[in-house]
């Protein structure tokens, strides 16, 4: 590898890092005084994941390096482990809205609704298509 790489590994190497303690320590703040316990690091997780991967896919676009390639493998699958219990916890929270909280629901089930719509089509129609793209192609 030459010096030009290197220091070009090492600067991605940085700012990967840096946005996955930056998002988690954004995720930290909002989230830490809620009612809802939420697990703030494997959100900061798939939120950073995603673009690493999009990062280490593009550089081996870019580069042709097979390093590349098997690093996206390899984060790739863990990010697909990371989905799929997010799309499990995810299911379970909206059964929670119509069975343990009705009351709640009922009340501001106006207001309520059309966001928890829009968040069940972007989850389970958009992401979906796209994980299924990223893994399809060979790439995941």
């Amino acid at each position: 590898m030459n010096p030009k790489n290197k220091a070009l590994v090492t600067k991605l190497a940085v700012v990967l890092v840096l946005k996955l303690v930056i998002l988690t320590g954004l995720w930290w703040g909002f989230v830490r005084e809620q009612r809802v316990r939420v697990d703030a690091n494997l959100i900061a997780l798939t939120l950073g994941m995603v673009w690493m991967l999009v990062i280490m896919e593009s550089v081996y676009v870019m580069t042709g390096n097979v390093v590349w390639k098997d690093m996206t493998r390899f984060w790739g699958k863990l990010f697909g482990i990371n989905f799929a219990l997010g799309v499990t916890t995810g299911i379970t929270l909206e059964f929670q809205f119509g069975t343990n909280w009705a009351y709640y629901s009922r009340y501001v089930g106006d207001i309520f609704g059309v966001p928890l719509a829009i968040e069940g089509l972007m989850a389970f129609v958009l992401e979906s298509t796209m994980i299924g793209l990223f893994f399809s192609a060979g790439i995941g």
